[in-house]
């Protein structure tokens, strides 16, 4: 288990760099498409639907699992703070289990539509013309690193770890 621990752990460090990366050059893109648009009348064609439909995909999806891991995610703890340590395991497990019934019927739904996308050659409507399914299956990629992530928190729940 701890190797696998590892393992994820690694692969968690590589996504959120490419999470890190791609936030960096959405940052460039729309700075240099709105210099263009200012200075040229000419913005970098494309530029809302690569931001909305790809970019936004990596950034987030990738980076979901790292988050959780250090568990810089949004919470509301108003009601667990006054709860006994068996207390919070118990809401812990319930909350993980929920999160991961959610997660996965996402990553399932979103797994079949980029595999129809890819068999149909799905494409953006907008002036580019570029493939869609590559984001559904990044979404998938995130959702089933995350969903490792939740197993393995929930299984030390379980240990008392």
């Amino acid at each position: 288990m701890n190797q696998f621990k590892k393992w994820l752990d690694r692969l968690d460090d590589v996504l959120v760099l490419l999470s890190a990366f791609t936030i960096f050059l959405m940052m460039t893109w729309i700075f240099a498409s709105i210099i263009l648009r200012a200075a040229f009348n000419t913005p970098i064609p494309g530029t809302v639907e690569m931001v909305g439909e790809y970019l936004m995909v990596v950034i987030v999806y990738c980076a979901v699992s790292y988050t959780f891991k250090h568990n810089d995610h949004v919470g509301v703890d108003i009601f667990a703070r006054n709860f006994s340590r068996r207390g919070k395991r118990l809401a812990g497990l319930i909350s993980n289990t929920l999160t991961l019934i959610a997660f996965l019927v996402l990553g399932y739904n979103n797994l079949l539509r980029g595999l129809e996308f890819f068999a149909r050659d799905v494409r953006s409507a907008s002036i580019l013309k570029y493939p869609i399914a590559p984001a559904y299956m990044i979404l998938v990629l995130g959702v089933l690193v995350f969903c490792i992530r939740l197993i393995i928190d929930s299984i030390e729940m379980i240990q008392d770890r």
